[in-house]
């Protein structure tokens, strides 16, 4: 009979005789020595007479005692069982109510048992309210009548009305959000100032713009004014205050070649009362779109909308406000149009101080 040692220094199973017993012996695989077990000698083994265990007891089977609900015969019934059948008269008894230790149920045994008459004579009742006519005199006191209960479909609609309100009230938000910090907007990211260009004051136009040259300034205040009354279409003229154009690189073509450096325009006219909303409407028509050599769409200047038009190098911009008309013309030099930074830093740092 040979002997198994695991090897401890691999998983290889290393047989060795009987001789080997308690000597060390190495694996031929990865060279590891290990000790296979020594015998024990058989009287150095203590040995224990067993005896032979007893059968376990038969549970014992549970009775109880029963009254036949037809012929109240006593009948004895097993533990555990659901019919028993009445000795006597053959009436198949139902049996209910098992406690865990055999017992007959108080509850199920109340149910089994025949009811009395008598006994229920003298079970006490609930109190009606008005048993008899002779139990109470005040017979003509008035009653109070309960209220029903009314089911009202309003819960529905207020939960509506609430969602409805609460997205409305998002939509404000988002569009007055838009409207601080969108392009255009009150508290937007302006453009900085083009390099060389600088701030000029005219507070007899009511505006501080950049302009790359201290433009030249035409026009004066209309000391009568014209205007002031319906024209065709029923379209109101109001009646002019000032007009004053300021404009950089003289009096030459705007836009044409042969100028240097870029040309800024501004043109701007007020009146004594607020534009109509049909002079408004007539004086900003233009919309979106294209046209041969150019296009034009809306954009937002000045906390309001305002009318763009590109034309070859030429930039033009309107907007109306409730007294003033302000138009920009920028283009760059020989004809073409002028950088995104010029354009940006131009209108971006327009503000108007009247």
């Amino acid at each position: 009979m040979s002997l198994v040692v695991p090897c401890p220094g691999c998983p290889a199973q290393l047989s060795a005789p009987e001789s080997a017993a308690g000597k060390q012996i190495r694996c031929p695989k990865c060279k590891a020595v290990a000790t296979a077990p020594a015998f024990v000698p058989v009287e150095e083994v203590p040995v224990v007479e067993a005896k032979v265990a007893a059968p376990p007891p038969k549970p014992k089977v549970q009775t109880t005692i029963s009254c036949c609900v037809v012929c109240n015969t006593m009948v004895a019934v097993l533990a555990k069982v659901k019919v028993v059948h009445c000795p006597k008269c053959g009436f198949a008894n139902p049996v209910r109510g098992w406690t865990d230790d055999g017992d007959e149920d108080e509850a199920t045994r109340r149910k089994a048992a025949p009811r009395n008459e008598d006994d229920e004579d003298n079970r006490p009742r609930k109190k009606t309210r008005r048993a008899d006519d002779d139990d109470y005199e005040d017979d003509d006191r008035p009653r109070r009548r309960r209220r029903k209960s009314v089911s009202r479909g309003g819960g529905s609609g207020r939960v509506v009305a609430l969602v409805v309100g609460g997205l409305v009230l998002l939509g404000g938000l988002a569009l007055g959000g838009y409207l601080l910090v969108g392009p255009g907007g009150v508290l937007a990211a302006r453009a900085p100032v083009p390099p060389g260009w600088k701030q000029y004051d005219y507070p007899q136009s009511g505006f501080r713009a950049a302009f790359p040259a201290e433009p030249t300034v035409f026009g004066a205040n209309v000391q009568g004014g014209f205007g002031g009354g319906p024209v065709s279409d029923g379209v109101e003229i109001p009646q002019l205050e000032s007009m004053f154009s300021y404009r950089t690189g003289g009096l030459g073509a705007f836009g044409a070649r042969g100028q240097s450096g870029t040309q800024v325009t501004v043109e701007v006219h007020r009146y004594r009362t607020s534009i109509p909303r049909s002079s408004r409407d007539l004086m900003a028509r233009n919309g979106n779109g294209r046209f041969p050599g150019g296009r034009s769409n809306r954009v937002r200047w000045l906390g309001s909308s305002a009318f763009e038009m590109v034309t070859g190098g030429t930039l033009m911009r309107m907007v109306v406000l409730e007294k003033v008309v302000i138009v920009v013309q920028i283009s760059g030099p020989n004809g073409t149009r002028a950088r995104p930074e010029e354009e940006n830093g131009f209108f971006d740092n327009f503000e108007l101080t009247k």
